[in-house]
C-alpha cells in the first residue's frame, strides 16, 4: 500500500489527475492509429512504407510530447488538428482526426502549470 501511495505522490492537486487523464488519452488514441497505420502498411507492402512513417513518426512525437512538454504539446496538437482540418476535405476524417487534436490541445492550454497555485 506504501508503494502506490508513493507512486502517486506526485498527484497533490485534480488539475495533476486531469493532466495525467488527458496523457493517457491521448497516448491511447496515438496507439490506436500508429496500430492502424501500420496495419494498412503491413497489408499495401512495402511501397507504402515511407506513407507510414509519415504518419506514425509525428503521431509518436506528440504523444511523447503530451509526458515531457504538456504546454508545447497543446500549442502542437491544435497545429497538427488546424492542418488535419485542412489536409483532409471529407468530414469524416476531419472529425476523427483534426477534431480529437484540436480538443486535446485546447485541454491541455486550459490546465494549469504544474506546481502552480490554486
Amino acid at each position: 500500500m506504501v508503494a502506490v501511495a508513493s507512486r502517486f505522490a506526485c498527484l497533490r492537486s485534480w488539475s495533476d489527475w486531469v493532466r495525467v487523464a488527458f496523457q493517457v488519452g491521448v497516448s491511447v488514441v496515438a496507439a490506436f492509429w500508429l496500430w492502424f497505420a501500420i496495419s494498412v502498411g503491413v497489408s499495401e507492402g512495402r511501397s507504402a512504407l515511407p506513407y507510414v512513417a509519415a504518419f506514425c513518426v509525428p503521431v509518436a512525437l506528440i504523444a511523447a510530447l503530451t509526458w515531457l512538454r504538456p504546454r508545447a504539446a497543446s500549442v502542437v496538437l491544435i497545429g497538427a488538428g488546424v492542418f488535419a482540418a485542412w489536409y483532409y476535405p471529407h468530414p469524416a476524417a476531419r472529425l476523427m482526426l483534426a477534431l480529437p487534436a484540436i480538443m486535446a490541445g485546447l485541454a491541455f492550454l486550459m490546465l494549469p502549470r504544474r506546481g502552480a497555485r490554486g
